[in-house]
């Protein structure tokens, strides 16, 4: 019979493996989870207790689910092929947020989605969000987005989407409108009439500095 000492002790199992295997770092870990370094370092190390909420944060950043920790072969789909169940995708070092440079192309760190989730994505890639009071009720600080970085896409940006941008001054995610060498970029408080909003001139070459992926997915953090 499995009892809850011996679901974390597979869940730490788990992270250990990954950390070993340069899929995950206590760093990354602490900075998605919300958890502090330190005491992710001495729960893996077991000089601390791992409480339920810090499980459930930690299956929660892994997209893991309980079904995943009773499965005695909880580490076979790691061992197997890579596209099996699961991809990395690269995780943009930096924040999107009020104040917060757009983070760099390069990555050093991945963060694991099903397959399913980035089916048909093109170029993706994963960021967390900062602070942006601007921004609509449906994104917070914490949480990441899975971006597709198709240059054609971000050429013609569709009107129903969500876009992260580079703002020059800071980033943001927002939904935005092309019209010609002119992109508006709405925020809240903007109103019905287009010609109040927010807007950029630029053309064809500059709208690829400004609009650097669309939002395809939102992992909310807990």
């Amino acid at each position: 019979m499995t009892n809850f000492k011996q679901l974390q002790v597979r869940l730490l199992s788990e992270i250990r493996s990954r950390i070993r295997n340069g899929d995950l770092t206590e760093r990354s870990l602490a900075r998605l989870s919300g958890i502090s370094q330190p005491h992710i370092h001495n729960v893996l190390k077991g000089t601390r207790y791992l409480s339920t909420a810090m499980a459930d944060q930690l299956l929660a950043t892994m997209r893991m689910d309980l079904a995943d920790v009773l499965s005695a072969e909880i580490s076979d789909w790691h061992r197997g092929p890579p596209d099996a169940r699961y991809r990395m995708i690269p995780l943009l070092q930096g924040r999107i947020g009020e104040g917060e440079p757009f983070p760099p192309d390069t990555a050093q760190e991945s963060y694991v989605f099903a397959v399913d989730a980035v089916e048909g994505t093109e170029d993706p890639a994963a960021a967390i969000l900062g602070s942006d009071p601007g921004a609509e009720f449906i994104f917070s600080a914490g949480d990441l987005v899975l971006l597709e970085r198709s240059g054609e896409r971000r050429r013609d940006p569709d009107d129903g989407g969500y876009w992260a941008v580079d703002l020059g001054s800071g980033s943001a995610i927002r939904r935005v409108r092309r019209d010609s060498d002119m992109v508006y970029i709405p925020n809240r408080d903007s109103g019905p009439d287009r010609r109040d909003w927010p807007k950029i001139s630029c053309r064809d070459r500059r709208v690829l500095q400004l609009i650097r992926g669309r939002v395809q997915l939102i992992v909310h953090r807990l």
